[in-house]
């Protein structure tokens, strides 16, 4: 185990040891805060994602139904399990969204 006051936790894999060190860093390194509630997260999207579920803002709408998801990961389970193939749906028109999203 190396400085830093973090604990060696170990996993095996392969029949080899791979140490995994947890490592404390200091809570300004959480910078982004939730306006709402006690959140806090290093990244400015996580940030964005949990706002919304204080919102309500769904921003990610599927193009071949009403679906519409808080987060992108939704909307791409939603459309691989729902309309797996795009061509058999296109008698819907769905709105754009005010965010594009890509996959």
């Amino acid at each position: 185990m190396s400085g830093g006051g973090g604990t060696a936790l170990g996993t095996s894999l392969g029949g080899s040891q791979y140490p995994i060190e947890a490592v404390r860093v200091p809570d300004d390194y959480r910078r982004f805060i939730c306006p709402l509630c006690p959140y806090k997260t290093p990244r400015k999207d996580l940030l964005e994602g949990h706002v919304r579920t204080h919102t309500g803002d769904k921003p990610f709408s599927c193009p071949f139904c009403p679906y519409q998801s808080a987060d992108r990961s939704n909307l791409r389970r939603h459309r691989l399990k729902n309309h797996p193939d795009p061509n058999k749906h296109s008698n819907h028109q769905s709105q754009p969204s005010s965010q594009p999203w890509h996959f």
